[in-house]
């Protein structure tokens, strides 16, 4: 493995134990009233020995306008003890920590009580489109300055070793930054000159307050991505005007929220390496300080690869520090099948997985989650503890449910045997990995086996093992684990029992030969990532969905947008309020708003959903314990069902 990210590095005077960093991420563990609370702390330090070298936690500056949430508030002296208090903690495994000064979403979202937001000039809110925010007074802009100056020395007063600006993404500060959201016309408006004035005066306040050796990291778009956002040549300008104004380092971002998220928070269906990385090697030939950006390095091979191509001068992950906080310490170790991957799903780290998202999907003031992980953000009140008595626990299924309930069962001390009825684990994670733009998904597959591998002793995986209700009985256990999976739903539609007709799964696992021209019904993400998947390997689909879009799930605003750019780039067809009548060979009747058309399909496909299924259990339950877990249980999404199994096997 590549030795040169654990080296020491610097950013500014600060000496850092090796080049890997957590990126800031907004976590919702703070107090009510916005200080560092017990659990965040537990949050970090559980991150900070796991070895990374510098941590950078979310902080808003700015707290009287353009309230930004899941985040600490640095506004008063007051806050300081608390500060201090996790600085102390994470110093003590010899990590460093900085933390990004926020100044909210300016015109994306409304503050509390519905107040419209402030920004440089009048925007369609992001939520609203038909709503203005309310312009930016220059005694406002200048108490925003001050704001960040004081938040800046007041991290520095706790321990900080450095801040980093927000500006990026469309944020407020970026804004700024930006022609096509900044149109004033007093001193921090107008030519790119004058935009500048604003990063300058603001770098300026803080070195007055904290000096000019406390380093300031600003978090850029080197690029947005879209018509009438910054361009890299703008950027390229940025880079050396942020350096020449006193910024110790740069981090790279592309793209804005509300306009093309999916490129600042990737879903699983990139298949190219992230755009970042191209902009920051751009940018590090700009400048002479440290250039670093992020997006989806957690494969440490990837990681390697984007050091050793020269693209950033350190290594930047975020949401693979919430799946494994142990991420540095296992690749150093060359542990690589211990570090359990992150898939990108973004159920957990973005969508709330309780449905409780205030926009579509969007975690904004929830505690973070994650999908791989049920202990993330519960580190200081969940844990492995060992079984006060040790039983033999039978799991009956191999996919995601049974084979984390496996795992938990065997690290508490019981003794595990996993019956799986096919030739593989890993369930319908395996369908939804087929697509080849959905790799990450295959990793956390090869995580399981190496694990299940690792814990031969205390676990016993049986392949072609079909479990009826006898078989379990007869096998011993005290108790069963049923993790079966759901049962695919089959919409009545006559015809629907042709030979030429499929679910969806049978498509992700093997394409048959099914021609060319394909029919799916069902424009749920099953469906369309299934339509997704026929669209890459060049077939013309059709996608039909009764309700009037596709993608109506809750479900993170990036997966469903990125899903529907793919979609749209294949030239997909949907047909949405439209139902399938009946099917006849080849021919499809489709029903739209009353309307029938019959249309030509090679291969009808339906991916209409599951239904639980407890029957094996209930054959059971009457001579043995146990519980049903996943798709088994209540279908939904790989999240539910690790879940699902940790809590199962943490409750023998």
């Amino acid at each position: 493995m590549l030795k040169e990210i654990f080296k020491q590095a610097y950013i500014g005077n600060v000496r850092l134990k090796n080049r890997i960093i957590m990126a800031p991420m907004g976590d919702g563990l703070q107090t009510s009233n916005k200080d560092v609370s017990e659990t965040e702390i537990a949050y970090f330090v559980e991150r900070a020995k796991g070895g990374v070298g510098l941590i950078f936690q979310n902080g808003l500056a700015c707290c009287s306008f353009n309230i930004l949430a899941g985040t600490v508030w640095l506004d008063t002296p007051s806050r300081v003890s608390r500060l201090s208090t996790l600085t102390k903690a994470i110093h003590s495994y010899g990590t460093k920590i900085g933390i990004m000064l926020a100044g909210g979403f300016g015109y994306s979202l409304r503050g509390s009580g519905g107040t419209l937001p402030l920004s440089p000039s009048p925007t369609p809110l992001m939520t609203e489109p038909g709503v203005l925010s309310q312009e930016m007074t220059t005694e406002q802009i200048y108490t925003l300055i001050g704001d960040f100056a004081n938040a800046a020395h007041l991290a520095q007063r706790a321990g900080y070793d450095m801040v980093s600006i927000q500006g990026y993404a469309g944020y407020l500060l970026d804004q700024f930054l930006t022609e096509k959201w900044n149109q004033r016309t007093d001193e921090f408006g107008g030519s790119f000159e004058k935009r500048l004035n604003f990063p300058r005066k603001l770098i300026a306040a803080i070195q007055e307050k904290c000096g000019r050796d406390y380093p300031i990291v600003w978090k850029m778009c080197a690029e947005h991505g879209f018509e009438g956002g910054r361009t890299i040549e703008e950027g390229i300008k940025l880079a050396r005007a942020l350096e020449e104004a006193g910024c110790a380092a740069l981090q790279i971002d592309v793209g804005a929220y509300g306009v093309n998220s999916w490129m600042l928070i990737q879903p699983v269906y990139h298949l190219e390496r992230m755009r970042q990385f191209e902009d920051a090697a751009i940018i590090k030939k700009a400048v002479s300080i440290p250039v670093f950006t992020q997006g989806r390095v957690g494969d440490p091979a990837e990681a390697e690869a984007v050091y050793k191509e020269g693209k950033t001068d350190f290594i930047v992950l975020g949401r693979s520090f919430l799946a494994d906080p142990e991420w540095v310490n296992k690749v150093r170790e060359e542990r690589i099948e211990d570090i359990v991957p992150c898939i990108c799903c973004l159920d957990g780290c973005i969508g709330a997985p309780n449905s409780m998202a205030p926009l579509d999907g969007y975690n904004e003031d929830s505690p973070v989650y994650c999908a791989v992980n049920p202990m993330c953000g519960q580190e200081g009140n969940v844990h492995i503890q060992a079984a006060a008595v040790k039983k033999k626990i039978l799991v009956v299924g191999a996919g995601p449910a049974g084979m984390e309930a496996a795992l938990i069962a065997a690290q508490r001390g019981h003794a595990v045997e996993v019956w799986e009825k096919t030739t593989s684990v890993g369930g319908t994670v395996l369908c939804a990995a087929a697509p080849a733009n959905k790799k990450d998904l295959r990793r956390l597959i090869e995580y399981y086996k190496a694990q299940i591998y690792k814990h031969s002793a205390s676990i016993r995986l049986r392949l072609n093992q079909l479990a009826t209700p006898e078989d379990i009985v007869n096998s011993g256990a005290d108790y069963v684990i049923v993790a079966t999976g759901g049962t695919d739903i089959v919409p009545p539609i006559p015809g629907i029992q042709q030979a030429n007709v499929y679910n969806a799964r049978e498509i992700l696992m093997d394409m048959h030969f099914i021609g060319r021209n394909v029919l799916v019904i069902g424009g749920g993400f099953v469906g369309c990532e299934t339509a997704m998947h026929l669209g890459y390997e060049g077939r013309k689909v059709t996608v039909v969905e009764m309700r009037e879009d596709i993608l109506l799930e809750h479900a993170p605003i990036q997966n469903k947008t990125m899903l529907k750019k793919i979609l749209r780039d294949y030239g997909v067809e949907l047909m949405t309020k439209s139902k399938v009548v009946s099917i006849d060979g080849n021919q499809v009747t489709v029903d739209t708003d009353g309307s029938c058309t019959a249309l030509i399909f090679d291969a009808i496909v339906y991916a209409v959903g599951k239904k639980a299924d407890s029957s094996l259990l209930d054959a059971v339950s009457d001579r043995i314990e146990g519980i049903v877990v996943g798709d088994a249980a209540a279908p939904g999404k790989i999240l539910n069902a690790i879940w699902d199994g940790f809590a199962a096997a943490s409750s023998i």
